[in-house]
């Protein structure tokens, strides 16, 4: 016979765990709560709360997040660049109006970060730099670089909290009187308490439902799997066309990061299909294939960036084989900023002007557009926001304007130029760069046969 005595609390104290409400914002840091999620399930006195599982209710969003901080025992805070809808600042203050003990975690401004995740909004940038300026002020601010460093500061620090916490100084958790008193026999027990007396029959307790792809922790699992499959598609398609070795090299770093979410679902997928006997569900089995399919990407694209930059070489070289000795030298610096799918449009835009594909009109409208984009440039001078630009045109016009070279071969070495030219069309406004866009477009579209 074993006799457990149950004590009534405000929020956890009857099973001995501290409730840790979890706030941020989603699109940005999913990683990152899992990673917290999981770490917060090997401790023994937390109970992770979060967003993952308020599940559909009659409420509001921001009512539902409200009413879950104001039953928790600890805010944690994490913020990174993007500020949201706002309902992360709204918990925020809750926590401070409930006086509830509150982490506060950044992420590190020199982490790599994708443009999706970063805050475009002037109103919310405005906003997410009051905030963390406040938050900076009233806590001390710890900073992460990946989901398992942020989890392990969580846990870390929550231990740290949770041993300093009295039930003197922690209201939250204090306990009162005993209750109720639970006698249990065998496979049955009675429960005494507030003059009534029950007899309870216990069973043991069953495995979790798993065949259903309703089953949170299961339906989270796939719901990042999938993103981080979308995530290295992206990277897949960049790739393909990055030459910049700083840019290389910052996705190469997020592509390992990456490894090691695919590691961190293995293990979660594991632990989900041992707790299943039989034929695992659909779901699981689903789960093994995305797994499967998101190891075949990173090994690709691990593997395969020197190819890739391999072919890019290869494609500049057949572009300066059109020019002399003496032209590479003044576009060669050029055409090592176009990406690979600019650099065989240009290719093939040369291709058709050398086998006179492109009409002697065709060939001047477009000459006179490039001509009077490179005076403007040479006009604006230091006030052009790239200098190595400014050079080249100072060095392209001269040829341009001498009288020795026919039509056909100012165009062509003008051809490099005109990408990098229109990049910066948006930002300076050059008078003449509708004119020039417009002809670079007739130019491209006769060598694609759409004219």
């Amino acid at each position: 016979m074993q006799t457990i005595v149950v004590q009534e609390s405000e929020k956890t104290a009857s099973t001995g765990s501290a409730r840790v409400f979890v706030s941020s914002t989603w699109d940005d840091l999913q990683m990152e709560r899992e990673a917290v999620e999981n770490a917060l399930h090997r401790m023994r006195d937390t109970v992770f709360a979060g967003m993952e599982y308020f599940g559909s209710r009659p409420e509001t969003p921001r009512e539902v997040s409200l009413a879950e901080v104001d039953r928790s025992d600890v805010y944690v805070g994490i913020f990174a660049h993007r500020y949201g809808s706002g309902i992360t600042e709204d918990e925020y203050r809750r926590a401070q109006e409930r006086s509830i003990p509150c982490l506060i975690y950044f992420k590190d401004d020199n982490v790599p970060i994708p443009p999706a995740h970063i805050e475009r909004e002037p109103a919310k940038v405005v906003k997410l730099e009051a905030l963390k300026g406040e938050l900076k002020q009233l806590h001390t601010v710890s900073f992460f670089k990946s989901p398992d460093d942020l989890a392990s500061e969580i846990v870390a620090d929550l231990n740290n909290l949770l041993k300093s916490t009295t039930p003197t100084q922690g209201e939250k958790m204090t306990q009162t009187e005993p209750k109720y008193q639970i006698t249990i026999t065998g496979s049955h027990g009675i429960v005494i308490g507030d003059q009534a007396q029950v007899t309870q029959h216990f069973s043991s307790p069953a495995k979790p439902e798993l065949s259903r792809p309703s089953s949170p922790r299961l339906q989270h699992l796939a719901d990042n799997i999938r993103q981080d499959l979308a995530l290295l598609k992206d990277y897949e398609d960049t790739l393909r066309y990055e030459d910049d070795p700083r840019r290389r090299a910052r996705y190469r770093r997020e592509i390992e990061q990456l490894r090691d979410s695919a590691t961190r679902y293995q293990q979660q997928y594991d632990e989900l299909r041992m707790q299943v006997t039989g034929e695992p569900p659909q779901a699981l089995q689903d789960i093994a294939t995305q797994l499967y399919q998101m190891d075949a990407k990173l090994d690709v694209l691990l593997a395969g960036q020197v190819a890739i930059r391999n072919e890019l070489t290869d494609l500049r070289q057949a572009v300066l084989a059109h020019f002399d000795a003496s032209e590479q030298t003044i576009i060669a610096a050029l055409v090592e900023r176009l990406d690979q799918s600019q650099v065989a449009t240009v290719q093939s835009v040369l291709d058709a002007i050398e086998v006179e594909d492109v009409s002697e009109r065709e060939l001047q409208e477009a000459l006179v557009a490039v001509q009077n984009a490179l005076v403007e440039i040479r006009q604006r001078g230091a006030a052009f926001p790239d200098p190595t630009l400014v050079g080249g045109a100072e060095r392209l016009l001269e040829v341009v304007e001498a009288p020795v070279l026919d039509v056909k071969h100012k165009l062509k070495i003008s051809v490099p130029l005109i990408l990098p030219i229109l990049s910066y069309e948006g930002e300076v406004e050059l008078k003449s760069g509708l004119n020039l866009e417009a002809a670079w477009q007739r130019l491209v579209a006769k060598v694609r046969g759409e004219q």
